[in-house]
């Protein structure tokens, strides 16, 4: 049987039976159990479920969960489940479960057409068959699988005690975060309140404000008019030392001292000149030819203008210009004559 048992489930697993993993509903809205009715197992799941979610609709679907009556009627039940929940959307749930047994016991939950079904279910499916160490196709077939019927309805339904104390921790810090949170607004309405003043205070306060701001804009206006008035002062006398007649007046007088002055020195440096004048006179006079002509000499002078030193630089018949202390004198040279030294003209 162990060896029938393995090629199935190795068979049912490479055509991917085994694929299912929906989840569950939480809790289910209608659940159906699909068990024996005067089994161990059924007893177990309502007991727990009446425990932990009373709130709990449970349908029983009577079914031999041993024999070989047991697979063809889990298998007419769970076909006849899924066309029911077409028009009932409440249900939403199956449970296929039962207490331990053998080995031949549980062998309807090996059933291969079993398997299928449970795997085409349009309805979730937690497989709850036999102990712990049980492990049956329908477990594999299954969305989930439980190890036992009571650890089944403890995972397809909450702990209402766990909840309502849940719910008591969460009102807990609800009501102090409320509290909290009103101890903060009643402070901040608390700093508001003295915050907020009487309209008169308010007024007053602006009031005393504007007279500050009135008095600093008096005594600032003040300070630029007196500042402006000195400006204006200190421009005005730049403004009158420079006056234009007051500059041509300044130039008059500076002028008349000049010209006072002017008359005072001229006499002085004109003496000066001439004595200076008169002695470079003299100087001159001293030096130049017209002083040795005056003493009876004579320059004779070519008709080009060349000084005559030597009687030799002379034609007979030349013309040559003599000029004395006083005018000049045009003179012809004659030939020597005979009764006249050599050399003399």
């Amino acid at each position: 049987m162990l060896a029938a048992f393995e090629r199935l489930k190795a068979k049912l697993d490479a055509e991917g039976v085994f694929a299912n993993a929906r989840p569950l509903p939480f809790p289910p809205r209608h659940l159906l159990v699909l068990t024996s009715p005067t089994g161990a197992a059924i007893r177990d799941v309502l007991a727990v479920l009446a425990a932990r979610w009373p709130l709990s609709q449970v349908t029983l679907i009577p079914v031999p969960v041993q024999g070989r009556e047991a697979a063809p009627a889990l298998i007419a039940a769970l076909g006849l489940l899924n066309r029911q929940s077409i028009l009932d959307p409440e249900r939403d749930a199956i449970l296929i479960t039962r207490g331990g047994g053998s080995l031949e016991d549980l062998w309807a939950f090996n059933d291969e057409h079993l398997a299928r079904a449970i795997f085409h279910s349009r309805l979730s499916v937690m497989s709850a068959v036999g102990h712990e160490v049980d492990v049956t196709l329908a477990d594999f077939a299954a969305d989930s699988r439980a190890p036992t019927p009571s650890a089944a309805a403890e995972r397809l339904v909450p702990d209402a005690a766990a909840l309502r104390q849940r719910l008591v921790q969460l009102e807990d810090r609800l009501i102090r975060s409320q509290r909290a949170r009103l101890d903060t607004q009643g402070q901040r309405l608390d700093h508001l309140r003295a915050r907020l003043r009487h309209p008169g205070e308010v007024l007053a306060y602006r009031r005393r404000q504007l007279e500050q701001l009135e008095g600093r804009l008096h005594r600032a206006m003040n300070a630029g008019l007196a500042e402006r008035r000195e400006r204006e002062r200190h421009l005005r006398q730049r403004l009158t030392l420079r006056s234009p007649q007051r500059q041509v007046k300044q130039a008059e007088q500076r002028l008349t001292l000049a010209a006072r002055r002017l008359q005072q020195s001229m006499p002085r440096a004109l003496a000066r000149h001439r004595e200076r004048l008169a002695a470079v006179s003299r100087e001159l006079h001293a030096v130049s030819p017209l002083a040795i002509l005056g003493r009876g000499y004579a320059i004779l002078e070519s008709p080009e203008g060349r000084v005559i030193k030597r009687a030799e630089d002379t034609r007979p018949g030349e013309r040559l210009e003599a000029r004395l202390g006083e005018g000049q004198l045009t003179l012809e040279v004659l030939p020597p004559s005979s009764e006249s030294p050599a050399g003399q003209g």
